[in-house]
């Protein structure tokens, strides 16, 4: 883990918050980032923002409500922890079209167990790819229409990202792999 960085990105947050909450020393009480406490440093996923590199998952689209991140969390916690110990009808039933894709073979959700089972094997080989590293809860949601990146820390210290869209109205999940950020 890059100390450096994370203490950079921390005193960041903490100088953010310190503007939010002091009104930043004299502007307009009317400015719409300072006053409702709504500005990019308040968002849930800007503890997720890196010193250099483009940030593209962190930024895209625009942060989701608590109430839909709640609703997003559900399936990734219930798709993680599936992966990790090899339940595999439960993640099945977690990912969307394009998640399902991503296993050779696979017809839809009646074969897609089996074929999920076949695709991690020799289990001992994946056992690292499938261990969940969500540290508790998904921590922002980053949404573009039906299309989104859950934002979670990890039990190794890294942050991650997993997509994410919605399929009839309720989030899925839309890979395999977590994503390192």
């Amino acid at each position: 883990m890059n100390w450096k960085f994370l203490r950079a990105g921390f005193a960041v947050a903490l100088i953010g918050f310190a503007l939010i909450v002091n009104g930043c020393g004299g502007g307009s009480s009317a400015s719409p980032s300072t006053a409702s406490g709504s500005g990019p440093a308040a968002e849930p996923s800007a503890q997720f923002l890196r010193p250099t590199g483009k940030n593209t998952i962190v930024k895209f689209g625009e942060e989701a409500s608590a109430e839909e991140r709640s609703a997003a969390n559900v399936v990734v916690v219930a798709n993680l922890k599936a992966r990790e110990t090899e339940d595999w009808a439960t993640q099945c039933s977690t990912l969307n079209k394009v998640g399902l894709d991503e296993i050779p073979g696979v017809t839809g959700q009646k074969n897609c167990p089996d074929l999920l089972a076949k695709f991690a094997r020799p289990l001992s080989a994946t056992k690292e790819i499938r261990k969940d590293r969500l540290a508790g809860s998904i921590v922002a949601l980053r949404v573009n229409g039906d299309k989104g990146y859950a934002l979670f820390h990890g039990t190794d210290g890294k942050d991650y990202a997993l997509p994410l869209e919605k399929e009839a109205g309720s989030w899925k999940v839309s890979s395999l792999n977590t994503l390192e950020i």
